[in-house]
């Protein structure tokens, strides 16, 4: 018999801490022998496992019955016991933030609302920010949009640090700083426009006389007009005109191909960039409004036909 004893499997116990990995989101004890590897036993994880104790089994009947003894001497007094030694684990909690998911502008704040499955609850709820130089986070759970970019806000019960939750918040620009630096640039474009014309009169009038400078004025300026239109249009950073052009399968209205604040209003299921890696999908009356770069979209946000808004997209310039 102690031959057996000595050959019995000894057992470790621990639990997942990788997010992604199915046994870390249900909570799950994973028992592992003693002389193997200690680690997930997901085939898609096999991140290493913090030891925990052992999960107690069949224990739970005797334990009724030891307190229903003791509640039957105590009285009173036994209630409380009662009360004390089946209080849940602050470890089994499951915990959430609502909503999972944003986008902001900057300069916006939210209020993320801590979920948790146990109306008794009774846990202090601690919030930190991956990236405090992008999404901050406040005590009680108020998130500020300082820059633009992207950062993970997660969420804990103090009593416990294996539960958590996280919400990704995304930052895009916000619409009045758009309006003001293109209002900025065009406006940058006027004076170098009138400079131009200036200096250009002058020019002629110095060399030909005030006639001759009138008779051809126009024709200079046009294409000094022209020319830095030509330029301004193909560095994408101003416009000359607006208009709304039919693609087919959706209309765009503003400067097509290269505009920082351009609407595309699709008519049809289709795929919103052919240089987007995650192949997003518009359905019909579904938009995005954003910065246009050689007829892609470089970043932006795409809305429902409804108006709510779906997610940011940030793809970027394309490299060829």
């Amino acid at each position: 018999m102690s031959t057996r004893n000595n050959e019995r499997i000894r057992y470790r116990y621990g639990i997942c801490l990788n997010d992604n990995c199915e046994k870390c989101k249900t909570k799950v004890v994973q028992e592992i022998p003693e002389r193997k590897e200690f680690v997930c036993q997901n085939p898609e994880c096999g991140k290493p496992l913090r030891e925990c104790p052992s999960p107690k089994k069949g224990g739970k009947a005797k334990l009724i019955v030891i307190l229903a003894t003791v509640i039957a001497i105590l009285g009173g007094a036994g209630f409380g016991i009662w009360k004390l030694v089946l209080t849940p684990n602050p470890e089994k909690y499951q915990i959430s933030i609502e909503p999972n998911e944003i986008t902001l502008q900057a300069g916006d704040t939210i209020r993320l609302m801590p979920i948790i499955d146990s109306e008794d609850a009774q846990v202090t709820f601690i919030w930190e920010s991956d990236d405090s130089m992008t999404v901050s986070i406040s005590e009680d759970g108020l998130a500020n949009a300082v820059r633009i970019g992207q950062a993970a806000i997660i969420l804990h019960i103090k009593e416990a640090l294996t539960p958590h939750d996280t919400c990704w918040v995304t930052v895009v620009e916000n619409d009045s700083t758009i309006a003001a630096r293109n209002d900025s640039i065009r406006k940058a474009m006027e004076d170098s426009i009138k400079a131009i014309m200036i200096d250009s009169l002058s020019l002629v009038s110095k060399l030909e006389g005030d006639s001759l400078a009138q008779v051809i004025s126009d024709s200079i300026i046009k294409q000094k007009i022209d020319s830095m239109a030509k330029a301004q249009k193909k560095k994408n950073k101003v416009y000359v005109t607006s208009k709304t052009e039919d693609l087919g399968y959706a209309t765009f209205k503003g400067t097509w191909p290269n505009d920082v604040s351009g609407r595309m209003i699709f008519k049809t299921s289709h795929l919103i960039d052919s240089n987007d890696p995650r192949e997003r999908m518009a359905e019909p009356g579904d938009y995005v409004i954003g910065e246009w770069s050689d007829g892609h979209l470089v970043q932006g946000r795409w809305y429902k036909a409804d108006n709510t808004i779906k997610e940011a997209i940030i793809i970027g310039k394309s490299d060829n």
